[in-house]
């Protein structure tokens, strides 16, 4: 019903890809999934970083506007509330790249395909009807714009009948 990931927020002279990340230090909040998917990806890339570990999001916005950390990762989600809240937002911005994919979806009890069904169908139509933008908004902000992946996301599932 939802997908997210690890993304980057970067100044507007920082790097504009993963792989300009080279040599440059990097923030992430410290024992997360974010920062094994950060780790994963500069290892099958060869790319030879500086990982700082954070206690929080907010500490890690702090590093990159002080220019302490070239990029901050995230998962986007969460960058783009960081984003909307900071005051430094004119400052900053979000990459549309992705190091990772994060399904989210809703828990159904096993064998209950009917029920199944149910879910799917109501998910489709209102992915369909574009009601999804109203409940991503009263979510995320009015700011808030769904990611390029979850907009493909609600295309493909909103299949019809």
């Amino acid at each position: 019903t939802f997908v997210d990931g690890a993304s980057l927020m970067i100044r507007p002279d920082g790097p504009k890809s993963v792989k300009e990340l080279a040599g440059r230090k990097i923030g992430v909040l410290g024992g997360t999934t974010t920062e094994q998917g950060l780790r994963n990806t500069l290892t099958k890339l060869a790319i030879t970083a500086d990982i700082v570990l954070l206690k929080n999001h907010d500490e890690g916005v702090k590093m990159l506007v002080d220019n302490g950390i070239s990029a901050y990762f995230a998962d986007r989600a969460i960058l783009q509330y960081l984003f909307m809240k900071s005051p430094a937002a004119a400052n900053l911005l979000l990459s549309d790249e992705y190091l990772t994919v994060e399904p989210y979806a809703l828990a159904l009890p096993r064998g209950d395909d009917d029920f199944r069904l149910a879910v799917d169908t109501a998910l489709s139509h209102i992915y369909r009807s574009g009601e999804i933008v109203r409940i991503f908004t009263a979510n995320f902000g009015a700011q808030a714009v769904p990611s390029p992946m979850l907009q493909t996301l609600y295309t493909i599932t909103g299949l019809p009948d």
